[in-house]
């Protein structure tokens, strides 16, 4: 018998299989639920993620949150990079006189508090890299433009990369998410519906396409466990329509 080859599965085992995915409500949720932003086409594409942002974070935006959103979001960014008096300045501070600019001069989020004299600039890397000269450029943008303003610069992407520049904090996605999924698993119940809709939708998005979910693999890792011989079997022999393009 050739090295390679596996041997087919009893075709009870492939019952089990397709009886284990299609009884299995949580990854019918995970894969198969309609999802908002997956429909407009969202996925991978930075300024759309931006675009969400800057909805999730504008106290001002109309989902009703307030800046509880992005207090927890930068709760986690001080909570790393500033552990001293401006954290603990922050813990007291209010965020609801946030504005907040998508693509000034081309950076990505541009997020400023008069009140506290603070501007929180991000620079939003999902499936790309910074350019040459970029956050250098941006850097002097906002000294320029913000003078008397205290800035926190972010370096947001899906695996927390490492920027060129050290005045720019990586922060990851997996950040992000935790921010949200703290945020409406404490205040579901005072939300409207429209806000937990947009909320959870992208949740799932960055579930899905974004972050690795450990809960996935976890529970992924159990299926696997249990139907090895159907899921290596399906590895290696490729679904129907790959054999025939073979």
């Amino acid at each position: 018998m050739n090295s390679n080859s596996t041997e087919v599965p009893e075709k009870d085992k492939f019952i089990s299989f397709l009886h284990a995915l299609e009884g299995d409500i949580y990854f019918k949720q995970k894969f198969e639920s309609f999802n908002i932003f997956e429909a407009v086409g969202m996925n991978h594409y930075e300024i759309r993620h931006s675009n969400a942002l800057s909805v999730l974070l504008d106290p001002r935006s109309g989902l009703g949150v307030g800046d509880a959103i992005l207090k927890k979001f930068l709760r986690h960014f001080f909570a790393r990079y500033d552990a001293g008096k401006e954290h603990l300045m922050f813990e007291l501070a209010s965020y609801e006189d946030v504005k907040v600019w998508r693509e000034y001069k081309h950076i990505d989020l541009v997020i400023l508090s008069e009140i506290n004299e603070q501007i929180f600039v991000i620079e939003n890397k999902v499936k790309s890299s910074e350019s040459d000269g970029q956050l250098e450029r941006y850097q002097k943008i906002v000294q320029e433009d913000f003078k008397g303003f205290r800035p926190f610069y972010i370096y947001l992407t899906p695996d927390e990369e490492s920027p060129t520049k050290d005045s720019w904090k990586p922060m990851s996605y997996q950040m992000l998410y935790d921010a949200l999924k703290g945020f409406i698993n404490e205040s579901k119940a005072e939300l409207t519906s429209d806000a937990i809709v947009f909320i959870e939708h992208y949740l799932v998005l960055l579930e899905r396409k974004v972050i690795d979910d450990k809960d996935l693999f976890e529970k992924a890792s159990v299926l696997y466990e249990k139907h090895k011989a159907v899921v290596d079997f399906i590895i290696q022999k490729g679904l129907p329509e790959q054999q025939q393009r073979n």
